[in-house]
């Protein structure tokens, strides 16, 4: 590279004319702090409903862990409760429950039993009938040794 000015192709022309090349710009050091004073007070209003929105989500959030804490202690109580109520269904369908309740309702056990074919619905066998002494102990009524007996 050279220090050198370039050629020119065309010699400038000067225009002499009435209007006068410089002219007075408007100051820009008001607008320019205007703009940032905007701009300063928009990033404010946006972190304020940014930390008002955050303030409601947490609260929601602390609502619904209140509820769910809530609804596992009903869940709780309420299991133990379904256990409790299956125990008393156990004991209600044992065999020791149904001879009771039969023997209330007047049922005595029959060693001379008769079957009914489903099929035809003939009863095979003889019906007899009983008093409840044929089978002794089989109701839970069993006599109770005496002195000395094991």
């Amino acid at each position: 590279m050279s220090a050198e000015p370039a050629p020119r192709s065309q010699p400038i022309a000067r225009t002499t004319s009435s209007r006068s090349v410089l002219r007075v710009l408007p100051q820009r050091g008001q607008q320019q702090r205007m703009g940032r004073l905007g701009f300063a007070i928009l990033i404010v209003v946006m972190l304020a409903v940014g930390y008002a929105g955050l303030l409601v989500l947490n609260t929601t959030i602390q609502a619904q862990s209140m509820t769910i804490a809530k609804e596992n202690r009903n869940l709780s109580v309420l299991q133990h409760q379904e256990a409790v109520l299956a125990g008393e269904v156990a004991q209600l369908r044992g065999s020791q429950h149904l001879q009771q309740e039969a023997k209330e309702l007047g049922m005595r056990p029959n060693p001379y039993g008769s079957f009914i074919d489903l099929r035809t619905g003939k009863v095979m066998g003889t019906q007899t009938k009983v008093d409840g002494k044929e089978v002794p102990g089989v109701i839970g009524e069993t006599t109770k040794p005496k002195a000395g007996q094991p």
